[in-house]
Parts: structure tokens; C-alpha cells; sequence
């Protein structure tokens, strides 16, 4: 799956983190402030960012936390919010007591978990195995389990929602078909910039690069025709934290990518070259990082959303 969000009270900051170590060593990606927060970065934009990219968010609790004012009650409003624009069913908030404390109302309809002693520890690793999108045989789906989301209701809503990637349409703020001056107003004077082609037999290429904030975008005749995000440090690139409305991010797998959009149409790479695949007609392409053509735990090196063709 995608990573795990971490949602916690100060006062429980000890126990947490104990819970991001079992966890991380148990093979899950987590997200967790003390580690993933860097220095100069705007922390509550960041926290809002990925609560939005994770594919399942924690909420511990406990009797010091729940009665308490501050940021982690705002952490879980944010979280219903985005809740609402998931498929009902489709698990994504995961209460968690830490001790015998009550349940804040506004979390009272999701069954609680629990994590006092060892019992309680495998039965969440029960339950986030089962939410897992692993393919313990080994093979992928022929198609997507799920089909992917109608976007036209996000499309309605684009600039609102933060870091948000809508195959064949854009990542927020931007659309495909912006020009490069909405490029600079969005995002400032990019890290570098590159042409290439233009020789007669393809035409002008023209790159935009923001290392900083993990996207880089191709202008063709001065128009936006592709949005690549990246994962951390790829081609020395900060992550892009955002995810598409079916909570595909940078953080996901091969095996995960699969299970929404089923099997690419298009792949290469030939186990020379990063092993890449493309949805022509969602308008989306993926390369991984590895020239493995048959792991499904290989995980993203970037992707790139561009018009559907």
C-alpha cells in the first residue's frame, strides 16, 4: 500500500513513537512528523499534504489526548474531510486507544482499535494486512479491482484541492495546456530549466524543473503538454506528497498502481532501462525504480500525467 499517516497528541509522542518503529519493521512505509518534517518547511502544509497522500491514517488515542485541545484534533477533521471523497467502504481512517479512554464523538461511527498489549498490536497488523493491496501470489490483475473514480466532480473542484493528480487533466494548480508564465505564477522561477529537439525530426522541447517541490513540466510550442512529480531524491528531486483521488502516490507500489488501473496497455523498458508503463487513455504513465519487469513491489520513481490519446 501507500504510506500509513501517524495522527497523535504531543503527550503520546513516546508511545507513537515505539508504534512507527514495530510498524516501519514490519515493512510498512509510515509518515510521522518527528521523521518526515524537515527543517524550513511550512509543517502544517506539509501535515495537511500527507494526510491527503496517505492510504490509511492512524489516529491514536488516549486519556491525556481526547479531551485536550490543539493541532491533532484539527489532523482529524482534516482527515474526515478528505473521507468523504473516498469510496464508501474503502477503509481509511483507523481509530487507535492507547489506553481506556472514551472516543471522541466525532469518531464514534469507525470501530475503534485498540493497543495495550501484544493482542492488540497483531490485530491491527491483521487489519492493515488485510487493507494491504499486496498480491501474495504473485501476479497482478488482469483489470483494476476497483475501477478508477469518475473525476469530474474533482475536475469541478481542481484548485481546491492541494497536490491533487488527475490523470489526463493536470496536478493542482496546474492543467495540461497552461502556458509557462501560469507555470512561474504557480510555482516561481523553476531550479533549471532545458531545451531539446526542434531539429526537424521532433519538435521543440522546452523543461521546466522544480526540485524543490518534486515536479518538472514539458512545454511544447509554449504550452504545458506533460506533469511529471517524482518520489524523494530521484533525479534529485524533493518528493511530491500529492496522490490521485484514488490515493496512488509516489509512495506506491507496482502492486498497488495495478489494483486500481489494472494492467498498463503500454510498457518497456526491456530490463535495461527503468521498467515504465503507460495508460494512454487515462492519460497517465509510471516508471519505476528498477529495470525489473516482473516485481510488483517495485516502487515509483516518477510519474507523469499528460492529455488522453
Amino acid at each position: 500500500m501507500s504510506f500509513i499517516f501517524l495522527s497523535y497528541s504531543r503527550q503520546d509522542s513516546g508511545r507513537v513513537r515505539d508504534l512507527y518503529d514495530r510498524l516501519r519493521s514490519n515493512g510498512y512505509q509510515v509518515w510521522f512528523d518527528e521523521e518526515n518534517l524537515l527543517p524550513g518547511q511550512i509543517w502544517e502544509a506539509e501535515i495537511k499534504k500527507a494526510i491527503r497522500g496517505a492510504a490509511l491514517v492512524i489516529v491514536a488515542l488516549s486519556s491525556r489526548s481526547v479531551t485536550r485541545t490543539g493541532y491533532a484534533q484539527k489532523e482529524i477533521r482534516t482527515a474526515l474531510d478528505f473521507m468523504d471523497q473516498i469510496p464508501a467502504g474503502q477503509p481509511y481512517l483507523i481509530p487507535l486507544k492507547l489506553d481506556d479512554c472514551e472516543v471522541p464523538d466525532q469518531l464514534g461511527h469507525i470501530h475503534c482499535g485498540s493497543l495495550v498489549d501484544e493482542t492488540d498490536f497483531q490485530r491491527l497488523l491483521k487489519a492493515l494486512d488485510q487493507y494491504s493491496s499486496s498480491a501474495e501470489d504473485g501476479t497482478a490483475p488482469e483489470s483494476a479491482l476497483d475501477a478508477p473514480l469518475n473525476y469530474s466532480k474533482y475536475v469541478a473542484e481542481f484548485k481546491k484541492h492541494e497536490s491533487l493528480i488527475i490523470p489526463g487533466y493536470g496536478i493542482s494548480p496546474l492543467t495540461i495546456g497552461v502556458d509557462e508564465s501560469a507555470v512561474r505564477a504557480a510555482f516561481g522561477a523553476p531550479t533549471r530549466t532545458s531545451e531539446y529537439g526542434g531539429d526537424g525530426n521532433e519538435p521543440a522541447q522546452r523543461y521546466l524543473e522544480y526540485l524543490t517541490v518534486g515536479l518538472d513540466f514539458r512545454l511544447v510550442r509554449g504550452s504545458v503538454t506533460t506533469i511529471f512529480a517524482y518520489a524523494s531524491g530521484k533525479d534529485g528531486h524533493s518528493a511530491f506528497t500529492g496522490s490521485t483521488p484514488e490515493r496512488i502516490s509516489l509512495h506506491s507500489r507496482r502492486q498497488d498502481v495495478e489494483r486500481v488501473f489494472g494492467r498498463p496497455p503500454k510498457d518497456g523498458g526491456n530490463g535495461v532501462i527503468n521498467y515504465w508503463v503507460s495508460y494512454p487513455s487515462l492519460g497517465l504513465a509510471i516508471t519505476y525504480d528498477t529495470i525489473d519487469t516482473t516485481s510488483l513491489k517495485a516502487e515509483i520513481h516518477h510519474l507523469s500525467v499528460t492529455l488522453p490519446y
